[in-house]
């Protein structure tokens, strides 16, 4: 899933054994809120009981009562918080068995539910302390050691509306305090990622955005200022949320961290002393939108440096980072601010500094709406985010949030609707967009848009959508789907496009014509079959980034998503939105 290949054979071939030589053994401080624990809301275990225990005999788990390192075995004892996931820094001590030649000791005291700024967990805390307490104890116990903290937490801090610069000054001075213990000066940090679907575009949980970018902000700036930390993102997909959890992570969420952080821990180290590589340059998308790729190693941030088209002033600097986690070969977008003409570079940025500048491209300026439809000519629906215009059933919209102020599109929940009142009895759904990276869960797609009947079932009983899903256990494929009454359609047709690369960030262009006993599957222009078997769903609406009950959104950029409410042969939806 990392993409990076083994992550014994990523961390030799980057650094070598862990730590400096002859070092033997590594703590692991896992603090942080009910997420660092692998706690969660659902009910039931989740925990592998071969995948997530160790037979090793080297993980173990620091005992305060009796101040010695006992055998670890999930789920594991926490001062504040139970365990049903499995726990990020056990599978971060997997990952390091083959690095470590003696013990690797965790010393679990994260506290579910509990506030870092002036809270429990800062420093003065009642948490803290604790925590102080047992790594002072534990690296006593084992002097030389090298010593790491698994940090997982923040958003009790954004319910309680933290700032950025707030969360910044209180995180940087626990980490200080903590590095005055013994043995504890070089203490590397991993500073995981919430649970990103609460604060994404597209989602269902709009009003938590602000007060979680805040927070998440703050995780992604903290390496840039404060040494030896790295951020670690996360996915969309590893959620609960379909169980009405989007707080915590699933089991494959937690897995993943654990590996990720395996394989940035030499570049704690690294980013203290090296400049990133000069960065390749971005491309220009569309309008005003640049893409930037993702190198091996990935640096901590990326610097959007752009003045007027020409000049020779100041160049404009604003920091940018990947949304999610997004392996190396994979990119992100961003959107240059301004509407005139003007020039653009990149540079990559870690403790040691910013690297030297990418080539300039010039990113033009906004051009006067032409005098021709933009719309595609038999559109019921055209929207077109990186244009932010929409046309909805024979009017044209200057902007998305025009055609939201007039009731065309209807944004509930964080997800842009649209009526749909009389649908033809053929019909065809078209999307376009980029992939955000990772492979998704098992089961739950991430949609691109879908058309439904506005029904909340289990299972949904009219649904058609366009998305990105789990084909087999190993590699991610784009899908179109189609329920009717229930009962899966799409059966004696291909309706996956599997020749792509598995869970990196790509663009894609989908399409469905529905049309009783002969609906057509489309994927970047070419047609994959029509099915002589296929009923149309009943539907009364299009859902833009996700499906209508929410959970399964969309994780990277949705960019143009057309419904025709008419019948159309394979070449016109082969042709629409290329």
């Amino acid at each position: 899933m990392l993409g990076l290949g083994p992550v014994d054979v990523v961390l030799r071939q980057m650094r070598g054994p862990v730590g400096p030589p002859g070092l033997q053994h590594l703590v692991i401080l896992a603090y942080g809120q009910s997420n660092e624990a692998g706690s969660t809301l659902t009910s039931g275990s989740f925990i592998d009981p071969v995948l997530d225990q160790d037979a090793s005999g080297r993980i173990r788990v620091w005992n305060p009562t009796a101040a010695r390192d006992d055998a670890a075995v999930q789920p594991l004892v926490w001062p504040g918080t139970g365990q049903n996931c499995p726990a990020r820094s056990f599978r971060l001590a997997q990952a390091l068995l083959s690095v470590v030649t003696g013990k690797i000791v965790i010393v679990p005291v994260a506290v579910g539910g509990a506030k870092m700024t002036g809270g429990p967990l800062g420093l003065g805390g009642s948490s803290y302390a604790v925590a102080k307490a047992r790594l002072t104890a534990c690296l006593a116990a084992f002097p030389g050691a090298e010593v790491v903290m698994s940090w997982t937490q923040g958003e009790q801090d954004a319910n309680e509306n933290v700032t950025q610069a707030q969360y910044t000054a209180a995180f940087t001075a626990m980490l200080a305090d903590l590095r005055s213990v013994p043995g504890a000066a070089r203490m590397g940090v991993f500073i995981h990622q919430m649970q990103p679907i609460r604060f994404i575009a597209n989602s269902l949980y709009a009003a938590d955005r602000p007060t979680r970018v805040a927070i998440d902000a703050a995780h992604k700036a903290i390496p840039l200022s404060t040494a030896r930390t790295v951020f670690v993102g996360a996915d969309v997909a590893d959620t609960f949320a379909g169980y009405g959890d989007p707080t915590h992570f699933d089991a494959a969420g937690h897995r993943d961290a654990g590996n990720r952080a395996a394989v940035l821990m030499p570049l704690i180290q690294t980013w203290q002393t090296t400049l990133p590589a000069v960065p390749a340059a971005p491309v220009i998308v569309t309008g005003r939108t640049i893409r930037i790729a993702v190198p091996q190693p990935q640096p901590p941030a990326w610097v959007v440096a752009y003045r007027e088209a020409g000049s020779s002033g100041a160049w404009t600097e604003q920091p940018a980072c990947p949304p999610v986690w997004t392996d190396a070969g994979g990119t992100f977008d961003v959107a240059i601010p301004g509407g005139g003409a003007v020039d653009v570079r990149l540079h990559a940025r870690s403790f040691a500094g910013t690297s030297a500048p990418s080539a300039v491209v010039r990113v033009a300026a906004i051009a006067a709406p032409p005098a021709a439809a933009w719309w595609h000519p038999l559109a019921l629906i055209h929207l077109d985010y990186p244009g932010d215009r929409a046309f909805v059933a024979g009017t044209a919209y200057a902007s998305m949030a025009a055609a939201r102020a007039a009731g065309a599109v209807v944004q509930t929940g964080g997800l842009d609707r649209v009526p749909i009142a009389v649908p033809a009895a053929s019909w065809a759904l078209v999307g376009t967009g980029v992939t955000g990276g990772g492979l998704p869960t098992v089961n739950q797609p991430r949609y691109l848009a879908a058309v439904d009947d506005g029904a909340d079932g289990a299972p949904v009983d009219h649904l058609a959508w366009l998305a990105e899903a789990l084909w087999g256990t190993t590699e991610a494929a784009f899908n179109v789907g189609v329920y009717t009454d229930g009962v899966s359609q799409l059966s004696n047709i291909p309706s996956a496009d599997t020749s792509k690369p598995a869970g990196r960030s790509q663009p894609v262009r989908m399409g469905l014509r529905a049309k009783a006993n002969a609906c057509i599957v489309a994927m970047d222009g070419v047609t994959l079959g029509t099915d002589v078997a296929c009923a149309v769903p009943a539907i009364t609406q299009l859902v833009v980034g996700n499906r209508d009950n929410g959970g399964r959104p969309w994780q990277g950029q949705v960019h143009q998503v057309l419904f025709v409410n008419a019948e159309i042969d394979a070449a016109t939806l082969n042709a629409a939105l290329s």
